[in-house]
């Protein structure tokens, strides 16, 4: 009996050991884990870092595209309004030039107003008395 209590009494002390050496292995993977958990934080943290700064230089270039937008919008305006200025002046020009070389019989001057004169009734009284064969 001495014999069986002493070998389970080594066998009891072998498993402690055992179980003594796998817990200090369990520890050292504990503190592996450990070391790269705080890493990851550290990663994690940096890359927000980033992330917020990536987010920030995207909202300054999406304004800077705004604005370069609304920019060329109004110089686009401007143009077109210089152009369409220009156009409109030269037709106007035109037709005044061509207005003042054409003949107009009398009966149609008396309904075309002039910037010299102010009033035309009298010749619209005049274009009444003329008989319509000779208008």
């Amino acid at each position: 009996m001495k014999d069986e209590e002493g070998r389970g009494k080594r066998s009891a002390e072998a498993a402690l050991v055992n179980a003594e050496r796998q817990a200090e292995g369990q520890r050292v993977l504990l503190r592996q884990d450990e070391g790269q958990l705080i890493a990851s934080k550290e990663q994690i943290i940096a890359l927000k870092k980033k992330l917020e700064e990536a987010e920030k230089a995207k909202d300054q270039v999406e304004k800077a595209r705004d604005q370069a937008e609304q920019e060329g919008y109004d110089v686009g305006v401007v143009e077109t309004d210089e152009a369409l200025r220009a156009e409109v002046s030269g037709v106007y020009r035109n037709y005044f030039l061509q207005a003042e070389s054409v003949y107009y019989p009398p009966a149609i001057r008396a309904s075309i107003p002039t910037s010299s004169r102010t009033d035309t009734a009298p010749e619209v009284s005049e274009v009444g008395k003329t008989s319509p064969t000779k208008a």
